[in-house]
């Protein structure tokens, strides 16, 4: 992650930025994955987190929820996965968020 966060950073054209993220989202995504497989669930939800930013700032719909249905599975704790889904309906749709 060290690599991309730079690219992110940078302008550029918008449809090239949205891909950045998306393929940055994966690599979040993948990362969280790896990270549980690993029994390291913190670090993994982390990783989940950040993957659900990105996918919702590039608008990857698919990425978005291939992490919520994985972040939320039984190897998760149940209060952490409640807070993962918080966390994803805040990135999307702040206005969801309860006052």
């Amino acid at each position: 992650m060290n690599t991309v966060v730079p690219f992110l950073r940078t302008s550029g054209p918008d449809d090239v930025r949205k891909a950045m993220m998306s393929a940055a989202s994966d690599l979040c995504y993948l990362t969280g994955y790896m990270a549980v497989d690993e029994g390291l669930h913190g670090l993994a939800q982390r990783y989940y987190l950040q993957a659900l930013e990105l996918a919702g700032a590039s608008e990857d719909h698919l990425t978005f929820c291939t992490t919520c249905s994985t972040s939320i599975r039984p190897r998760i704790r149940n209060h952490d996965a409640q807070a993962l889904h918080e966390r994803a309906r805040e990135t999307v749709r702040p206005e969801l968020t309860p006052a």
